[in-house]
């Protein structure tokens, strides 16, 4: 599916034969994002009010199907309460993103270790949408360098990183395999850890044996799916 995702990128249907379910109580507005949405990737877009209102025989494939999870109007108590409780079982069935967040609310910071995929912004355009859409259909993250700094960095401590992970990498180079995962270069790393990027250099080459990849956006695609 990834393949036919990069063969038909630059047209209409480049989503033809996925599935979104757009989570909402404002049917008006999901039903204008449906068509536009629809409009311009070919994917089949189906609006419901919870995710109990999506048919069980619908509930699989997580690689062709998305949840964007509306949050217009939803304050962070309240949102927590409705994502805690339903966030596994939708997890583990589909991809699941949130759009129409308000920035500085502070829903990401409880909601980047549950298994989302993305967030959107209330005031993002709807091209930067559809892009965002695209990278998460490809088994991309799609979240702010800003976030997933914090999270990685900042809250992700010793004893979330799997054993399989720390028998593999060295702390230090699980520190440059994660800032390589949320798009910083080699001189950004090197400033961050206050090392020259020579040996930044040295270890990325370490840690491309180490995990058997051979390039930035295999290794990228490792550590979202192992760290």
């Amino acid at each position: 599916m990834n393949m036919q995702l990069e063969q038909q990128e630059h047209n209409n249907s480049y989503l033809s034969g996925y599935t979104l379910y757009i989570i909402s109580r404002h049917l008006f507005c999901s039903e204008v994002l449906k068509n536009s949405i629809e409009s311009k990737t070919g994917a089949r877009c189906i609006c419901v009010r919870k995710f109990e209102d999506i048919p069980d025989t619908e509930r699989a494939e997580p690689q062709s199907s998305l949840v964007l999870w509306d949050c217009l109007g939803t304050s962070l108590d309240e949102f927590m309460n409705d994502f805690v409780s339903s966030i596994e079982k939708i997890a583990g069935t589909h991809y699941v993103a949130l759009f129409n967040i308000r920035p500085g609310l502070g829903i990401e910071d409880n909601c980047v270790s549950q298994g989302l995929r993305g967030i959107f912004y209330e005031d993002d355009s709807l091209n930067l949408f559809l892009k965002g859409i695209h990278t998460v259909y490809k088994g991309e993250l799609w979240f702010s360098r800003e976030v997933m700094t914090k999270y990685i960095l900042e809250e992700k401590n010793e004893e979330i990183i799997s054993m399989k992970v720390r028998k593999i990498l060295t702390p230090r180079e699980i520190e440059i395999i994660s800032l390589l995962a949320v798009g910083c270069k080699n001189e950004e790393i090197a400033d961050k850890l206050c090392v020259s990027p020579h040996t930044i250099k040295t270890h990325l080459y370490n840690i491309y044996k180490k995990i058997n990849v051979t390039n930035r956006l295999q290794a990228t695609l490792w550590a979202a799916k192992n760290l």
